[in-house]
């Protein structure tokens, strides 16, 4: 049951939803900005259920258009001002997540292209015929390298 269905007035509803997803982003943002990437996880699902009710909200505007019609001026001037802050803060969020990605991107490929360096090359006969393990540009053995690639 949403809160048109328990008596709320449409554009009250609307604005509660905005300043959430607002605020879920507003908060990614700054763990994006101050590298807290340990906080990204814990906010997907808040992010999801707020972007799912904004979803929602729109969806029932547009099945419904006369419930716009409802909203007074006053209120209609602050969604417009929520919406407008709602469209810069999802812009910010969206410029700081490509940063965060393609910097994480250009971490792994750094690993990926170490371990490829210090990877044993093919297998190397001896005098006597036999093939040898192979060593690494430097001589050394290989080290083995673990890769957590989420984000």
């Amino acid at each position: 049951m949403n809160a048109n269905e328990q008596g709320a007035a449409p554009g009250t509803e609307a604005e509660a939803v905005i300043v959430r997803l607002a605020d879920v982003l507003l908060r990614e943002n700054t763990a994006l900005g101050e590298g807290r990437r340990d906080e990204l996880a814990g906010m997907t699902a808040e992010k999801l259920a707020a972007c799912r009710a904004y979803e929602a909200l729109l969806r029932s505007f547009a099945e419904n258009p006369d419930t716009l019609a409802a909203i007074d001026d006053d209120q209609r001037h602050r969604l417009r001002q929520l919406g407008d802050k709602l469209i810069a803060v999802a812009g910010e969020n969206a410029r700081r997540l490509e940063v965060a990605v393609a910097a994480h991107r250009r971490f792994m490929d750094t690993v990926a292209e170490a371990a490829r360096a210090m990877s044993p090359g093919p297998g190397i006969y001896s005098r006597k015929g036999s093939i040898g393990q192979g060593r690494t540009a430097r001589g050394l053995a290989p080290v083995a390298v673990s890769v957590n690639r989420s984000l």
